[in-house]
Order: C-alpha cells, then structure tokens, then sequence
C-alpha cells in the first residue's frame, strides 16, 4: 500500500518542485478558504483595544510593508532552502489554523477603520483593501502570525527579524489592527513556531512531577 505523505521529510535536502506546490495545495488554499468562509459568516466582533487607540494618527506608506506578506506567503515554499524548513512552516500554518480559525468564530472580533484620507496611490491600495474586506478575524493577527512564521525563511536570521518586526509595526500604523491583536498573536506564535519544543518542555515538567510525587 502507497503512504500518502502529507509534509517534507525533516532533512536538510532542497525542496522538490511538486513539494513546494502541495505546499500552496494543503496550507495556502486552506488558509484562504477559511478565511473567506469566515468572512463571509458577517459575524458582529468585539474590538479588543485600548482607550487611546482610536486617537492614533494613521500612516499610509507603511501599508506596501503590511501588504508585502501576501507575496511572501505565495514566495514562501520556494523561498524555502530545504524540507526541513518547509515541513516546519506547513506544521506551524497548520497549528495557527487549527486555533486562530475557531477563536474567529467563538469569539469574533473586529479591526479598527479610522478615517483614512486617500491622496495618492498608497492610500488607494490602502483603502481598497479596506474596503475588499470587512473589519473582521482581527484577534488574534493572523498577519502576525504569518510574518512571524515566514521570517524563519531568511537568511540572515536577523534579516527575517527585522521584517517580521517592520510587518508587525505596520498591522497598527496602517490601522488594520489594534494593539491587543498584534500582543495575542505575538503571546501564541512560539507555542505555534515550535511545537516539538513544547512538547518536549511538557512532556519533561510531567516526568518531573511523577518523580518527586511520593509513592503510596
């Protein structure tokens, strides 16, 4: 009987092509069905923000950095130098839907749309994008999540750093999300980033804990 491999090999050997493609067929497709089904559902959302947050002045260049996720996202499995990182970056998609997708319907949410003046190119993007999609599936960031996952992708580490940081920033100076939004997603991304690593601290505490119980 033929296994049906669903993720790469933990290795460090380079991505096949139909690889990188399955990974745009189970992670990025899901990804986006889910997201437009949620959309879709137009459930009324809670805001989570603070006080001052509506008060915060808008900048509209910054919104080519928020948007660039979406070409790194589609870039990513061939952006990805072996199957070890692409095995892992369809693991960590996979987990943050798996959680992100029900607190959306569980807990819906809602992003901010402050008063945005369009003068130029930038802020017609801007808000079109606005206006494509409703202000919904904002807590946690699922922006976040993204960039945090896809700058393990780059090589410096530090160059992945600085762009994950740069796309975090913009989720708030774009007003495409609160603060709170940005703080949820920044709390869960290493649980989600490295699993095994969690797993194996839980695992450790539990032995632990059955080692020092006394025994009846």
């Amino acid at each position: 009987m033929t296994r049906v491999q669903l993720l790469p090999p933990d290795d460090d050997a380079t991505p096949a092509t139909w690889q990188r493609i399955r990974f745009v067929l189970l992670v990025l497709l899901p990804w986006l069905g889910l997201y437009e089904f949620t959309a879709h559902l137009h459930l009324p959302g809670t805001a989570f923000q603070f006080a001052f947050e509506d008060h915060l002045p808008i900048y509209p260049w910054t919104a080519p950095v928020y948007q660039s996720i979406y070409a790194v996202a589609v870039a990513a499995p061939w952006i990805a130098r072996s199957r070890r990182d692409l095995r892992r970056l369809t693991i960590s998609a996979w987990l943050a839907m798996a959680l992100v997708f029900p607190i959306y319907w569980i807990m819906p949410s809602s992003a901010p749309r402050r008063p945005l003046e369009v003068t130029n190119w930038v802020t017609r993007i801007l808000h079109w994008e606005r206006n494509t999609y409703l202000p919904t599936e904002a807590f946690p960031s699922f922006h976040v999540l993204w960039v945090i996952f896809l700058a393990r992708l780059f090589r410096p580490a530090w160059l992945g750093a600085v762009y994950a940081a740069a796309v975090t920033v913009s989720c708030i100076t774009t007003g495409m999300h609160y603060i709170p939004d940005v703080l949820a997603s920044v709390a869960i991304a290493p649980f989600l980033a490295h699993p095994g690593w969690v797993r194996n601290r839980v695992r450790n505490a539990w032995m632990s804990s059955r080692r020092v119980l006394p025994r009846r």
